[in-house]
């Protein structure tokens, strides 16, 4: 991992105190010069910018994890569904960022650190890393994209999206060097949605859901504008800790696993999407069939749980919109996006409306603001921003991710010594991220969460780190057979 700047590095310590500088400056100007009541979100940022650049002239280490962990309070700004129940308008508007999309600021810190972090690695050989080489070329076409964008200031947050999706996946292929470091990365992901379900269930006792179209559905979204996201993210998270509770042999983290599905899986259900039900029984489909066992253990919850949701209306109300077609089922909404992205499609089909432009594109279609402008599919999302080149591009990354994948677990298998092994950690490890990643595939053909949404984030971040752990734990296991 990284290590305490050295002093021939010492050339990052000025640049550090010089922002700290500029910083502290432009507080001090905050303070005497203007309005402190409509500047707080400014004196918020310079706050966060002042203390993790002197963390960042102490340890670089912990200011690089600090960028992270404090890219989900960007996301909360930026969605702000809480504080837009509880504080009027005048309120708001003093909370919020006024020209500039907070993702953004959160994005490029995250990003100037994590290439500070990678630059430290220098015995390492960047375009050997699986898959890279189509992806940076994805990600390049998508920045050069931004120059013919109808999006303004969403192209810049879709740039530092990509980006910053492309740096955590070589940050986390660079740090894992064995097993452990790898729950590690695990372990911080599952962490890191913690503060989402408590303000989850302080939605459920506050009373502060979000509403469903026909006010007879209430729903919770957690800090995100959509309830769909926060159970698609609570999905991730929830597999992750079924994975680690089959792989973890110590009791004590058992415990604390199950304590967190205890807590996360209502916040889960209370979501209501039907989409996020869809990706976790597919995951549990594919990933216990390691077992005899684990199978019917799985069939037994999941009937007793369906079970259980019917006896709810709105659960069931839900489920029916499956085969209802009215106006205030998300079917709708979805279908018709489809319809006129079809449409605007056809006017621009190779080069596309340029990134970050789907929002302005789809509200130009409507001739409105109203109503969602979520593309609720990723291949109708890159169509219309990158054209038919991005979305082969984007296409053929996920099938690299795939093909890795697989290579990778035909690989595990074949380098087992003997048939005990395959109830090893590393077969699990394999399947579980297999069955999620295809559970998500299936997801985002009602879902985009490629639209400067956190959750690939963890996901890219994931498959770095494992094919890190996979390359390094086959070739050791490899070796270790040829000596027998």
């Amino acid at each position: 991992m990284g290590k305490k700047i050295k002093l021939q590095e010492s050339f990052f310590r000025y640049l550090f105190l010089l922002f700290v500088f500029l910083f502290v400056v432009h507080l001090v100007y905050v303070f005497f010069a203007l309005d402190i009541n409509i500047q707080l979100s400014s004196i918020f940022l310079d706050i966060i910018f002042i203390s993790i650049f002197l963390l960042a002239i102490s340890n670089l280490e912990y200011a690089f994890f600090m960028s992270l962990i404090l890219l989900p309070v960007f996301f909360m700004l930026e969605n702000i569904t809480i504080l837009n129940q509880v504080y009027n308008s005048q309120s708001l508007n003093s909370l919020s960022f006024h020209s500039v999309d907070p993702r953004v600021i959160g994005f490029f810190m995250a990003i100037f650190f994590s290439w500070i972090f990678i630059y430290q690695k220098k015995d390492i050989s960047i375009l050997k890393i699986p898959a890279i080489k189509i992806i940076l070329l994805m990600v390049g076409y998508f920045c050069l994209s931004a120059l013919w964008s109808m999006g303004q200031q969403e192209r810049y947050v879709q740039i530092g999206f990509y980006l910053l999706l492309t740096t955590l996946y070589i940050v986390a292929y660079i740090s894992v060097q064995n097993k452990i470091s790898f729950y590690r990365l695990i372990s911080f992901l599952i962490a890191l949605s913690i503060p989402a379900i408590f303000m989850a269930y302080f939605q459920i006792f506050g009373g502060l859901f979000f509403e469903y179209a026909d006010m007879d559905i209430h729903r919770v979204s957690g800090p995100f504008n959509s309830p769909n996201l926060l159970g698609s993210f609570l999905l991730v998270t929830s597999a992750l800790v079924i994975i680690l509770l089959i792989v973890l042999k110590r009791k004590i983290y058992k415990v604390y696993l199950l304590i967190y599905l205890f807590l996360a899986l209502p916040i889960f259900f209370l979501t209501f999407s039907r989409s996020a039900w869809i990706g976790m029984i597919v995951f549990l489909a594919i990933f216990s069939s390691q077992s005899k066992r684990f199978v019917l253990g799985v069939l037994l919850i999941c009937t007793l749980l369906f079970s259980s949701m019917l006896m709810f209306e709105a659960t069931r109300e839900r489920l029916n919109g499956f085969s209802e077609r009215t106006m205030f089922d998300s079917v709708y909404a979805r279908t018709n996006i489809w319809r006129m992205s079809y449409k605007k499609f056809q006017e621009k089909p190779l080069l596309g409306y340029g990134t970050g432009s789907f929002s302005e594109v789809i509200n130009d279609a409507k001739e409105s603001a109203g109503g969602t402008d979520n593309p609720h599919n990723d291949l109708v999302f890159f169509l219309i921003e990158e054209g038919i080149i991005g979305a082969v591009l984007f296409l053929s990354v996920t099938l690299s991710f795939y093909c890795h994948l697989f290579k990778t677990h035909i690989k595990i298998n074949k380098n087992i010594i003997t048939p005990k092994e395959k109830e090893k950690y590393l077969n699990t490890l394999s399947l579980g991220i297999i069955s999620l990643f295809i559970a998500l595939t299936i997801i985002s053909t009602v879902e985009s969460y490629y639209e400067g949404n956190f959750l690939h984030l963890f996901i890219w971040s994931l498959l770095g780190a494992w094919f890190a752990l996979a390359k390094r734990e086959s070739n050791q296991t490899k070796n270790s057979r040829e000596l027998f």
